[in-house]
């Protein structure tokens, strides 16, 4: 799995195909892929930053481990929360502002105390690694369905 600038990399290359769709693959365009990833990529780092480290506390969850072992989230399984499902694509430049900002607070991350947390609708609390590794599959999750919107 690459790094999670890689993987911003990626979402800015795919930009140019903001309009493709598919909809053997995916009801939604690049576009709203590129978005809904930096949308989560920003939003869990706000909550990471926000969250009292001393209130976290662990406990088994059976589809984070299963989705973390296989390092994949299956495809049609989950529904984006209301708070990071883009109602209206952004244009390039809003798109390419928007990467700008991911870059900036995935920096942010090296900084925060390790039980920073966030919690996640299906998951549960997850810590700062935790979160870091859950934004590398989700947005990998993505990529993977942007690869194949362009390529159809």
């Amino acid at each position: 799995m690459q790094s999670l600038s890689a993987y911003i990399q990626a979402l800015e290359d795919s930009i140019p195909h903001a309009d493709k769709i598919s909809p053997t693959v995916s009801s939604a365009a690049v576009g709203w892929h590129v978005q809904h990833c930096l949308m989560v990529i920003t939003g869990i780092t706000n909550q990471l930053k926000k969250s009292d480290p001393s209130q976290y506390k662990y406990s088994f969850n059976k589809i984070r481990t299963l989705v973390y072992l296989m390092n994949k989230i299956p495809r049609g399984r989950g529904k984006a929360p209301s708070v990071v499902n883009p109602v209206e694509v952004f244009s390039a430049p809003q798109l390419y502002q928007m990467i700008q900002s991911a870059k900036e607070v995935i920096e942010e991350i090296k900084t925060l105390p390790k039980h920073s947390y966030f919690m996640h609708p299906y998951f549960g609390m997850l810590h700062l690694r935790s979160s870091h590794k859950f934004l590398n599959i989700h947005t990998n999750h993505h990529l993977k369905i942007i690869k194949d919107i362009v390529k159809s």
